[in-house]
């Protein structure tokens, strides 16, 4: 699993500005592949993610600067990198609630097969509680699915270098996006106390 299971690695972070550039001028078109479903709930709309491994990279689109994306690393391939965008909001109507963290359980469990290095051998697991980091607004919310979260509230895995590498990424992110809307962020973040109450 070494290679599905890193963040960025010294070598990769020498390459982030180059396949960023590649990301950021991409068609539009190409950023739907990120989303596997949209709902409407009243007079809101719901995004939900296909399940990603973990976060690649974020922040202010260079060349937009009222879009802020969100690259994420594919489950199977992490060379794939699939992005969204967060956009500015300039309508009074709608405002951005928040960052939240939880899991949502399948009717049907995603199967992930993966090649684990360790063992020399390809493995399958299946995925009942994937989750997820939700980006809320008034009109609607955008659920992104990402398979390592889930490592972040087991005790034996806390410690882990990746796994502190993800929760320094995923408080960064935090900081970042509610910069991007202009809202305080709660002292501490989100994810520390999200942590506190469900780790195990």
């Amino acid at each position: 699993m070494k290679e599905t299971n890193k963040l960025l690695t010294e070598f990769e972070r020498k390459n982030v500005i180059c396949q960023l550039k590649n990301l950021e001028s991409k068609p539009k078109k190409n950023f739907n592949d990120s989303f596997s479903k949209i709902e409407k709930e009243d007079a809101r709309t719901i995004y939900h993610t296909k399940i990603f491994n973990d976060l690649f990279a974020f922040g202010v689109n260079r060349r937009e600067e009222d879009k802020f994306f969100v690259a994420l690393r594919g489950v199977f391939n992490s060379d794939k990198k699939s992005t969204f965008r967060l956009f500015s909001i300039e309508k009074e109507e709608d405002r951005f609630l928040g960052m939240f963290y939880g899991f949502k359980r399948l009717k049907t469990s995603f199967i992930l097969r993966y090649k684990d290095d360790t063992k020399k051998s390809d493995v399958t697991t299946k995925i009942y509680k994937p989750y997820y980091i939700e980006f809320r607004f008034k009109k609607g919310s955008i659920f992104c699915y990402i398979k390592a979260i889930h490592s972040l509230i087991k005790k034996e895995k806390f410690t882990k270098k990746y796994v502190q590498t993800l929760l320094e990424r995923i408080m960064k992110l935090e900081d970042e996006v509610y910069k991007f809307y202009n809202k305080r962020l709660p002292d501490g973040g989100i994810v520390t106390k999200w942590i506190e109450k469900n780790q195990r």
